[in-house]
């Protein structure tokens, strides 16, 4: 959380607020969905 929280700060300064947000949560999304393939991969193998 603290990588998302730093990049969303970063971008915070560039760009406009909302598009901020909007890529933040997409990164945080991604990242969740990586653990999950990755625990079922895990899983399954």
């Amino acid at each position: 959380m603290t990588l998302a929280s730093e990049v969303s700060l970063n971008l915070n300064i560039e760009l406009p607020p909302t598009v901020a947000r909007f890529l933040a949560a997409v990164l945080v999304r991604a990242f969740w969905i990586h653990l999950f393939l990755a625990a079922t991969v895990g899983l399954l193998g």
